[in-house]
């Protein structure tokens, strides 16, 4: 405190050197502030890069990103983190599928599309994930039963859509919006007014004007006007299942399931007939049999009969290799099998009897190296 000061000298200039420590004791707690927010403001920075608010989930062609509007777009690939503000494009035959890490809501991309991801904090309550629709198409499917106080809307230029329900399309072209309530209720607005849209109802909205009142299409119609999806969302769910788990031991064989679930029941679909696109592996860790284990090989091609597949592996050396399974229309999965060489195993024998030497029982305890 400045009433510490007692000495008082004067300079040759006529000032004391207790107005000059005055001052510098009040300077010195402001900038030890300014230094502590601007800390602190890096740290919260550095937090949000840290943690994506969406990711490129699926590509079908390609796709390219910016970190926000002016800067350099670059290529795109599955599972790119995308924090806030960034921002998406397809061009003409390209499509894709983006989830917001916060909430797992999915966002078909339509091609000729370009839109920004905004969420300033990732799954938090009372805080939207809005998807900013630049130009082109998408169609946002929300998961149900989300915790209370959820929010997602779609913003174009002329308008938002605040979801009350779990899909829809949103399209703006030429400075119109349009939206397509494809489950549930939305609500479309502007400054100038609102409309609800209830399930197969659409509205447009051209810039600088109030939203249009809702048009009740069919099934048929509605469909038809979304038939752009089949094209981007998978149907099945892919999965690789090692018999007895993750781990093996070299020359033990074991069978390897693959299946298809369907994405909207979650069970094997025994309509899902085909052919992997990929299946592969990180390393050679393990060699392959369709035959049961009469002959042995290097990767084969994979049929799906009925929503599955089995084959057989075994460790041919040890170490840690990652299948992977594509195909047409699923959501890809992979796998990660390690191989050891057997443990030494040792077995005890305990031999216990009655004090008169009867009623023998025999107890054995096998020892695993650890």
């Amino acid at each position: 405190m400045t009433s510490s000061i007692r000495s008082i000298k004067t300079d040759k200039n006529g000032k004391s050197t207790m107005h000059v420590s005055v001052r510098f004791a009040r300077i010195v707690p402001i900038l030890f502030l300014l230094l502590v927010c601007i800390a602190a403001t890096a740290f919260a920075q550095g937090n949000e890069q840290k943690n994506p608010v969406a990711m490129v989930f699926r590509i079908n062609g390609s796709l390219e990103y910016r970190t926000g509007a002016g800067e350099e777009w670059q290529p795109a690939k599955a599972n790119q983190p995308l924090y806030n503000g960034y921002q998406v494009r397809t061009d003409l035959g390209n499509r894709a599928i983006i989830v917001y890490t916060g909430s797992g809501t999915r966002i078909l991309v339509n091609e000729n599309t370009e839109l920004e991801i905004t969420a300033q904090q990732p799954g938090a309550r009372g805080t939207p994930e809005r998807t900013k629709l630049l130009v082109g198409e998408v169609y946002s499917r929300i998961i149900p039963k989300k915790e209370a106080g959820y929010k997602y809307e779609v913003e174009t230029p002329s308008s938002v859509a605040s979801v009350r329900g779990t899909e829809l399309n949103s399209r703006f072209q030429d400075g119109v919006a349009t939206y397509l309530c494809m489950l549930n209720v939305i609500e479309v607005m502007n400054q100038l007014g609102s409309v609800v849209l209830q399930q197969y109802q659409m509205s447009t909205v051209a810039t600088g004007q109030a939203p249009s009142d809702a048009t009740t299409l069919s099934k048929n119609q509605a469909q038809r006007q979304t038939s752009w999806t089949d094209n981007v969302d998978p149907i099945w769910k892919l999965n690789i299942i090692p018999e007895g788990g993750a781990s093996h031991e070299t020359g033990a064989a074991f069978s390897l399931t693959i299946w298809a679930e369907n994405i909207e029941t979650d069970m094997i679909d025994a309509n899902a007939s085909f052919r992997l696109s990929t299946f592969s592996a990180s390393s050679d860790v393990l060699e392959y049999s369709t035959d049961s284990g009469k002959t042995w090989g290097g990767i084969p091609e994979i049929l799906l009969s009925n929503g599955q597949a089995v084959i057989w592996a075994r460790g041919a050396t040890e170490g840690t290799v990652t299948l992977t399974a594509e195909a047409t229309d699923c959501e890809p999965a992979s796998v990660s099998v390690t191989v050891a060489e057997p443990k030494e195993r040792k077995t005890l024998q305990l031999r216990f009897t009655d004090p008169d030497g009867t009623n023998e029982e025999t107890l054995e305890i096998e020892l695993e190296e650890k």
